[in-house]
């Protein structure tokens, strides 16, 4: 808020994201403050937290499929569409919440302007009528329009530096330990938090060479 109001004041821009969001306009307005500083925290948590969790997933799953670790390290140019396949196949956020904007009728169902519907996520991505192989890590998964970061106007602010960041992550990961397993054969135990889980602890193993 600090920073915010520095800027607002001075008129200080540094060609950053936040900078960005100052001069946004919607509906030809600029954001007020609470909007802003919602969006930033957004970020942030998109940046962190989830990504995390995610993350944990997708090594989990690399470090029980060696035929998909070779394949990431033999062909880097594939670890993105790894990255999505993750996203649709390990989904960690349960659902998500919206408000009905108009009275519907919706599959039988009669909704009220103001209701609040829940969408399981992870249902509508494994869903077999909308994927091939639905039930599967296809690890090259060409078309994946998942909902992992939900979709439409209020899709994940976030979602573009979470790829970056989970791209980033396996592809430099790989270049130093390209062979890993893990480290007990116990049930891991998954932990479920408000709208998301993730995995407790991910203990891993390999050999450092010299």
């Amino acid at each position: 808020k600090e920073q915010l109001d520095d800027r607002r004041r001075t008129g200080h821009r540094e060609g950053d994201l936040f900078s960005y969001l100052l001069e946004a306009r919607f509906d030809d307005e600029p954001l007020d403050d609470e909007v802003l500083l919602d969006m930033c925290t957004v970020l942030t948590l998109a940046g962190l937290d989830t990504t995390r969790a995610e993350l944990a997933y997708m090594f989990h799953h690399l470090a029980q499929h060696p035929e998909h670790r070779q394949r990431l390290i033999e062909d880097p140019e594939i670890i993105p569409l790894a990255v999505e396949e993750t996203l649709r196949y390990y989904t960690i956020i349960f659902g998500d919440g919206r408000k009905v904007t108009r009275d519907v009728e919706f599959h039988g169902v009669q909704l009220k302007k103001g209701d609040m519907v829940y969408g399981l996520v992870s249902g509508a991505n494994r869903d077999p009528r909308h994927w091939e192989q639905a039930d599967e890590f296809v690890i090259d998964r060409k078309k994946n329009n998942h909902f992992g970061f939900a979709s439409g106007p209020h899709r994940c602010l976030g979602m573009h530096l979470a790829r970056r960041e989970m791209a980033i992550a396996v592809d430099e990961w790989l270049k130093v330990i390209p062979d890993f397993e893990l480290a007990t054969d116990a049930q891991l135990f998954e932990r479920g938090g408000g709208a998301m889980m993730s995995l407790s602890t991910l203990p891993l193993r390999w050999e450092v060479k010299s």
